[in-house]
């Protein structure tokens, strides 16, 4: 997933802490993330992060990968966010439903060189299921990403506040069967409330 200036603004002396990638089937040997800073369009640029997270996939779900060492977002710089999947058959990498964030969501290295998903077969028109939060001294996490509106984590002691702002909202790939069932509220990292997905507004 490529994040361009347009997108990063906002983000722009954070760190990326976090990211967030769907994996629809078992079929894949090895998933390592990794992050790159600094490129352009059909080029990710510098490999700044790179990871192996094999054992924490969570197949048919969301995983949600936490950095080791969180990337500063240097102002000017695009970042593309991803991950590389050895496959063994099948196709592993989930996506949303579309259509493709233009230049922007559906990047693959194939045969030796970057593509986007539609270049390879028009009916690959999606995004990969892929989206970074960062995180700035105010511990507010923010997220970025195609395939899912851009929602922003509200700080703890807020009250009252919708739940569409303070949840990430869930818009993964149908492909993956994955009904949503409700959302998990946590204050100051501890679980105070469970609600259904019908809920909008809790305090």
């Amino acid at each position: 997933a490529r994040y361009t200036a347009d997108e990063l603004a906002p983000h722009y002396g954070l760190t990326i802490n976090e990211i967030s990638f769907a994996i629809g089937s078992d079929m894949f040997t090895s998933v390592t993330a990794k992050i790159y800073e600094g490129g352009s369009y059909g080029n990710p640029g510098t490999l700044v992060y790179d990871r192996d997270v094999t054992a924490d996939i969570v197949v048919g779900d969301y995983t949600v990968h936490t950095l080791n060492t969180p990337v500063a977002l240097v102002e000017g710089n695009e970042y593309w966010v991803g991950y590389e999947v050895v496959a063994t058959g099948d196709h592993p990498a989930g996506t949303d439903d579309g259509p493709m964030v233009a230049d922007k969501g559906a990047w693959m290295y194939f045969n030796n060189a970057w593509a986007l998903l539609p270049e390879l077969a028009a009916t690959l028109d999606y995004n990969w299921a892929i989206s970074a939060t960062t995180m700035g001294t105010d511990n507010v996490a923010r997220q970025i990403g195609h395939n899912r509106a851009v929602k922003e984590v509200l700080p703890t002691t807020t009250t009252n506040a919708a739940l569409e702002s303070l949840v990430h909202e869930y818009t993964a790939s149908s492909r993956l069967e994955r009904p949503l069932d409700g959302f998990v509220i946590y204050a100051n990292g501890e679980e105070i409330a469970t609600v259904t997905s019908d809920v909008t507004e809790w305090s």
